[in-house]
């Protein structure tokens, strides 16, 4: 027999609609950074202000980007998850992903790897997880 959705599961729906959404989110976002990643270092000379290619202004993006990047994941594992659920995976995949990123640069013309891009990299990792635990708590939980 079909019954009439009520509006407690009509809401249910859209409240697991908009997490999943959040869950995707951050693997929307290291996608754009792998495409980024792949892009010839002839084009980033031509594309990018001159004030942003000095030396050592790199690993400040680099530093800043992967941070932004482990914000986005804060949220994988669902607005409710405690840090030990989200953390652990998190540090392995985006870890794993500034591993990949760094060497695949070999491939790519104009760019090489750099083993200082890759602390920045873990780096911005590590800062990105302290920001989130300081202010992004889990759902339910009292801030700080």
């Amino acid at each position: 027999c079909w019954r009439e959705p009520s509006e407690r599961s009509r809401s249910s729906a859209v409240a697991a609609d908009g997490r999943s959404l959040w869950r995707w989110f951050p693997w929307v976002v290291m996608a754009l950074v792998a495409i980024a990643g792949m892009l010839p270092g002839e084009w980033i000379a031509e594309t990018l202000p001159r004030s942003w290619l000095a030396p050592g202004r790199d690993k400040i993006g680099h530093a800043v980007g992967f941070m932004l990047l482990t914000l986005t994941f804060r949220f994988w594992r669902g607005s409710g998850a405690a840090p030990a659920e989200w953390i652990p995976g998190s540090l392995l995949i985006l870890t794993g992903f500034a591993l990949i990123h760094e060497y695949s640069q070999r491939w790519i013309p104009g760019r090489t790897p750099d083993g200082e891009d890759l602390v920045a990299d873990l780096l911005g990792i590590a800062v990105g997880i302290l920001l989130a635990v300081w202010l992004l708590p889990p759902k339910g939980s009292k801030s700080a």
